[in-house]
């Protein structure tokens, strides 16, 4: 996620600790782009959670590889109970003053933490909901194909107030890839 918003100015006096919750269920094979994406963040601060639900292929042993290799990264497991438990589980072990849900098979931008934070900042009273791309490999040429999801031409912003009466939908395919973040009560 990238801001072309002229009027959003680069955190460099905010200290807030950010914990990014990672649910993950079998997904040894890809579970790296989520965590090295969230190590790469533009803003430091951050801790990285991550929850195996019970996976029966090797991505607990991906995740713990890399716990070793950076304290930031805490990685817990519990039986298969889905990712609501997962997430739930996760905001459990959260010190973060705000917390960003990312999906064991998806990955940020190396700026979005920043960018969501910022947003924050500047409508503390709001729920922030980010754009997303839809990502496909194409094996025959080498690369990756990238379609921008545009829900809104800009972030969204949705007080509290309003989660409860949203009327702006959202395909349930696409629910699962929004990038939330939510300040911590």
């Amino acid at each position: 996620m990238t801001s072309n918003n002229a009027d959003i100015q680069p955190l460099s006096s905010n200290t807030a600790l950010v914990s990014i919750i990672i649910p993950a269920y079998n997904t040894g094979e890809y579970i790296y782009r989520a965590i090295e994406s969230s190590m790469r963040q533009t803003y430091m601060n951050i801790e990285i959670i991550i929850i195996d639900d019970g996976s029966t292929d090797n991505t607990l042993e991906v995740a713990k590889s890399y716990e070793a290799k950076d304290e930031r990264i805490k990685v817990f497991h519990q039986g298969n109970a889905g990712v609501s438990a997962a997430k739930n589980y996760g905001i459990r072990e959260a010190k973060g003053e705000y917390i960003i849900f990312l999906d064991s098979d998806d990955w940020f931008e190396d700026n979005a933490v920043e960018v969501l934070l910022d947003y924050s900042n500047k409508y503390p009273d709001h729920l922030i909901l980010g754009n997303c791309s839809s990502v496909w490999p194409l094996p025959e040429k080498g690369e990756f194909h990238k379609v921008p999801w545009k829900l809104t031409p800009e972030p969204e912003f949705v007080t509290y107030k309003d989660i409860f009466s949203y009327k702006h939908p959202i395909p349930l395919g696409l629910q699962a890839n929004i990038i939330s973040l939510l300040q911590k009560e």
